[in-house]
């Protein structure tokens, strides 16, 4: 009988390990993805140890490679999982440790810097975007199916209100103190509109919307008969948008303002200025207003045109460059690729023709970048190769847009989640040592953001 109930129990245990965790979408079972075809490790094995050594270490990033599955307790059996349960297993406890690094305000708290950008002998503690941490973790925690019920999700919604909302200072102050208002960034702003789409209306898809019957607001100020977005919310959204395009703020505080967007189209941190912008900025304005667009906001078509235009002068050697000038790198041309993917879209779900060169600018680019593609290097001059989860976060924004299971002959997918599950650490997190501070949280943001597959793809053109 003792050993009877001894064999009933290790069943049991068998049984609990190997019972696959439900679907996600994003994560390789039922939406396409391509991770439970290719989960043996044979197809990583030549380029994931180029130069002889593993790729987690020629990022310069620290992990364990946990070839078996998932951290298990010392002494426990190694359980074989599939690589799509093995990524499940990594979204849960990634989204656990983002749940559970939000303060009791309810904010992740703001990127810090110990000099100003752009000037190495400032010194001083800069806290030079105070609330996108929250929105983008906002924003990361909706794609991973995250309900807006979810009492860290109120949480955080709360703390933008009362605290980002109500202090919005319109002016050129470079740091943010209690009580005196703040700054705006346009990444601050492009982050709280990705997390209030993502938040309400929870689109997964970009097609749905634009097709049939597509959902467009005729008043800006005011949410489509049909939209999911809190009148409120939307009030909200728009003095972002009307900041970013026009830069006309709201009362009381009422000042005249040329827009954020300069006179070649482009973005940099704050209010506009002639010939100053560069493509992380204008990457991610240009994925708010494309989720504006997808929540039935009207972007004025001249926006998008602007900035199409704008994007050829980064071009650079092949690639594409964070600024004009200089030499292009790995990130920075995926990065732009897909904001040229944007404003095509967007130009043509407006009924006009975006200009013929976009194609072959993209498939130029695509040839490029695949020719040098290792999830393991962000190669190029800007800041050293750095923020190495942003770039694979660039990586799948490009990819899933065009709906590309490879670049440059190579499934970028299985080999960057499995970068990333060699990486996540004991507590969860993906803590990124490249990255702008809170290194943990932006971290996190982008390796689940990445392993969720969370970036629509175009509805019209932009090459194969």
């Amino acid at each position: 009988m003792k050993y009877l109930l001894s064999l009933l129990l290790l069943l049991g245990l068998a049984f609990t390990f190997s019972s696959p965790a439900p679907a996600q979408d994003g994560c390789g079972c039922e939406c396409g993805c391509s991770v439970l075809e290719e989960s043996d490790d044979s197809e990583l094995d030549e380029s994931d140890e180029d130069d002889g050594k593993p790729a987690h270490k020629q990022s310069g990033l620290s992990g364990q490679n946990k070839k078996d599955g998932p951290r298990d307790d010392k002494g426990a059996p190694k359980i074989n999982l599939t690589l799509g349960e093995q990524i499940r297993i990594a979204i849960d406890r990634g989204v656990e440790w983002l749940k559970n690094k939000q303060d009791n305000r309810g904010s992740w708290g703001p990127t810090v810097a110990n000099r100003l950008y752009g000037k190495p002998k400032s010194e001083g503690r800069y806290e030079g975007n105070f609330s996108g941490p929250t929105s983008f973790a906002l924003y990361t925690l909706a794609k991973c199916d995250v309900p807006k019920k979810d009492k860290h999700v109120k949480k955080g919604m709360k703390w933008l209100k009362n605290n980002y909302r109500h202090s919005q200072m319109w002016n050129s102050k470079t740091t943010w103190k209690k009580g005196a208002g703040h700054n705006q960034s346009t990444y601050e702003i492009a982050s709280l509109i990705l997390c209030l789409e993502a938040t309400y209306e929870r689109s997964h898809k970009l097609l749905g919307k634009h097709t049939k019957r597509r959902l467009l607001s005729d008043n800006e100020k005011k949410p489509p008969s049909r939209g999911k977005i809190p009148k409120d919310e939307w009030r909200w959204m728009h003095e972002g948008i009307i900041y970013l395009t026009r830069g006309i703020p709201p009362a009381p505080r009422r000042r005249s303002y040329k827009g954020c967007q300069n006179i070649n189209g482009l973005w940099r941190y704050g209010a506009r200025q002639p010939n100053n912008a560069d493509s992380s900025a204008t990457q991610f304005v240009l994925l708010g207003l494309r989720s504006a667009s997808q929540a039935g906001y009207p972007v004025p078509v001249s926006v998008w045109s602007k900035a199409l235009k704008g994007l050829r002068t980064f071009k650079a050697d092949g690639g594409f460059a964070y600024r004009k000038g200089q030499k292009p790198s790995d990130g920075m041309t995926a990065a732009n690729l897909a904001s040229m993917l944007i404003c095509k879209e967007q130009i043509e779900l407006a009924g006009q023709t975006a200009p013929g060169w976009v194609d072959g600018a993209v498939k130029n680019g695509l040839e490029w970048l695949g020719t040098r593609f290792d999830v393991a290097r962000n190669e190029g001059p800007h800041e050293g190769g750095r923020y190495h989860y942003y770039y694979l976060y660039t990586i799948e924004r490009l990819a899933d847009m065009l709906g590309k299971k490879e670049i440059g002959g190579k499934d970028w997918y299985v080999r960057g989640a499995k970068l990333l599950l060699a990486n996540q650490d004991a507590s969860g997190a993906f803590a990124d040592p490249s990255c702008m501070n809170p290194k943990d949280t932006l971290g996190t943001c982008f390796a689940l953001l990445f392993l969720k597959r969370a970036t629509p793809p175009v509805s019209t053109g932009g090459g194969d």
